[in-house]
């Protein structure tokens, strides 16, 4: 019972994430580039590079820091910056607005990229299930990010920007809200085999540095 209530508390967070991440990525240098029509090209560079460097930063050191605060600050933290992102893309439209959310958006990526399959990996381990737990849970957020650009770009075009990153990001409420009223029940399940996260393997970065 406590895996499947675990679980469902997966795919709604990964729905409601999904739906709320993937547009305000994609709204935030199109606003600022509509507002810079001259650096348009540099402003869409630099939102691609930023979030990828700190999402490679982050995927690298993941393990570590699951190791050390556990899934559920982990994942916590991951959510909690979603509405932070929708507060800034809101009241900074400047070029270097876009740095703080993609730093946000950077390390949101790269640490539930590692913490979420991981998690789904403890909690079904031994049960033969976990390959097609990853591909639910992962099925669910992509459904979210696929609809999230028809959202966003909905509330876009009739409210304006600034309503659209504002909505978006109340999604993330909604989701962080979850997250915290379930919080001892996921601890539980991660306590349960408190051992093997101890053995949780760090990335190996030497092939990063040749």
């Amino acid at each position: 019972m406590v895996v499947r209530h675990c679980l469902r508390v997966l795919f709604v967070l990964g729905a409601a994430f999904g739906l709320a991440c993937i547009a305000s990525v994609l709204l935030i240098p199109a606003r600022v580039a509509a507002a810079h029509h001259g650096y348009a090209n540099q402003i869409t560079a630099a939102n691609i590079i930023i979030s990828q460097v700190v999402m490679l930063t982050a995927a690298v050191f993941a393990s570590r820091i699951i190791r050390r605060w556990g899934f559920w600050r982990v994942i916590l933290a991951t959510i909690f910056t979603l509405p932070l992102r929708g507060v800034f893309a809101t009241w900074l439209a400047s070029p270097w607005g876009i740095l703080p959310v993609q730093v946000f958006d950077g390390l949101d990526s790269g640490l539930q990229s590692a913490a979420i399959p991981a998690w789904v990996v403890h909690l079904l381990h031994g049960s033969g299930r976990a390959n097609p737990g990853q591909g639910a849970v992962l099925a669910v957020q992509t459904a979210g990010g696929c609809l999230s650009p028809l959202l966003g770009g909905w509330l876009a075009n009739r409210f304006g920007y600034p309503a659209a990153f504002l909505g978006l990001g109340s999604l993330a409420v909604v989701a962080l809200a979850i997250w915290i009223t379930q919080g001892a029940i996921i601890r539980h399940s991660c306590d349960t085999r408190r051992d093997e996260l101890e053995r949780f393997a760090d990335v190996d970065t030497s092939a990063l540095f040749h």
